[in-house]
């Protein structure tokens, strides 16, 4: 107790040691250290079941310094594979979203092509449109029986002026669609090599993977 460590410090009996689980040797990067597994003090401890490893040192700084740089260099190393592991899933859940509204663009812009029938049907109905608010009703010229086919239109303006708008929309969906496609396969291709850097990045266990994850993430 207090009487032992008062004998101690009056005669110069310090004999620090770190106290450990395990060689110290054997604590590498990429392990998770627990409050007890390595331990600072001043001299050897009582014998423990199981049994600990003891390593002396010639001076109390000297064990400080060894043990404490352990614990720091493992929890640093802890803390930049869960940075790794963050950034990866952060890109991933980044790209998916991307992708989604890229998908949901694409759709749109695929509909665009019923600007091309409205404007068709517009032409071809303007001696026998029937104007209906903001809606002109003709017959719909890819329909065997001609059934009837209600157009958007602005009242606003001529029946070939909406015609012409409609080709327009037509004409600005086609040029999205190649656009689109282009930019969708783009991000679906990086999509695919973060997914691929998701498994490296949770099971790090060196600087040197850490250093191929990094040039990995970079080359996407």
């Amino acid at each position: 107790g207090d009487i032992a460590v008062l004998a101690r410090t009056l005669f110069g009996a310090w004999s620090p040691v770190i106290e450990s689980t395990r060689p110290l040797d054997s604590f590498v990067e990429g392990q998770v250290i627990g409050a007890d597994d390595l331990i600072v003090a001043p001299w050897p401890p009582p014998a423990a079941e199981p049994p600990r490893h003891v390593t002396p040192f010639d001076s109390a700084s000297e064990a400080a310094t060894v043990g404490y740089g352990i614990v720091e260099r493992l929890r640093d190393f802890q803390d930049l594979k869960t940075h790794h592991r963050a950034l990866v899933r952060r890109e991933v859940e980044r790209l998916r979203s991307l992708s989604a509204r890229l998908e949901s663009d694409l759709r749109r812009a695929r509909e665009a092509d019923r600007h091309r029938i409205f404007g068709e049907a517009l032409l071809a109905g303007l001696e026998s449109a029937r104007i209906e608010g903001d809606s002109a009703v003709v017959a719909d010229p890819y329909h065997p029986q001609g059934l009837p086919l209600a157009i958007p239109i602005d009242p606003a303006q001529p029946l070939q002026q909406n015609a012409t708008l409609h080709f327009d929309r037509y004409k600005k969906g086609k040029r999205a669609v190649a656009t689109i496609t282009t930019r969708l396969a783009a991000v679906e291709e990086r999509l695919r090599g973060w997914r691929e850097l998701e498994q490296p990045a949770a099971e790090l266990r060196t600087t040197a993977e850490v250093e191929r994850l990094r040039e990995a993430s970079h080359r996407l």
